[in-house]
């Protein structure tokens, strides 16, 4: 394709419809990761917390949609770690859990953590994307260095 061409699309604008999909089960992962994909989002997968900080890195996500439950460290510790690298903050739009959990002390712990919206398994596929519809991805982010956390959202589904 012509790089001047108007059908090519922004570099920048791609580069932040990045998602990383974090959860130890490969076939919620990557259930996830197809839909995402055919929606035209970028994304990467991961089965543990330090793998995701090790992806988010390298792969610059403007969105993070994690389990809890995973091996290693939990969901929650992974979003505060998340939520204290300014490199990953940087480009993060939001941080999502996607748990089984959906007690109102773990959707108040993951809010404390650092994530944006919390949504119960098994996660409405129409409800995800919404949310990530309704993100500005060819703007700044939104998401305030060094912090996700202070980024007022709602944590319910």
């Amino acid at each position: 394709m012509d790089p001047s061409s108007p059908d090519r699309p922004d570099h920048a604008c791609l580069a932040v419809r990045r998602i990383l999909v974090v959860d130890d089960d490969p076939s919620s992962a990557q259930g996830l990761a197809l839909i995402l994909s055919h929606e035209g989002y970028e994304v990467r997968t991961a089965a543990d917390g330090e793998s995701a900080l090790a992806i988010a890195a390298a792969f610059e996500p403007g969105a993070i949609l994690s389990d809890l439950d995973l091996p290693g460290i939990d969901g929650h510790e992974l979003a505060r770690r998340v939520c204290r690298n300014q490199a990953i903050v940087a480009r993060l739009r939001i941080l999502v859990a996607v748990s089984g959990q959906s007690e109102a002390d773990v959707r108040r712990q993951s809010r404390e953590a650092g994530f944006a919206r919390h949504f119960a398994k098994p996660v409405d596929p129409d409800a995800i994307l919404a949310l990530l519809a309704s993100i500005a991805w060819e703007e700044e982010p939104a998401v305030p260095a060094p912090s996700v956390r202070t980024r007022p959202q709602s944590v319910s589904s």
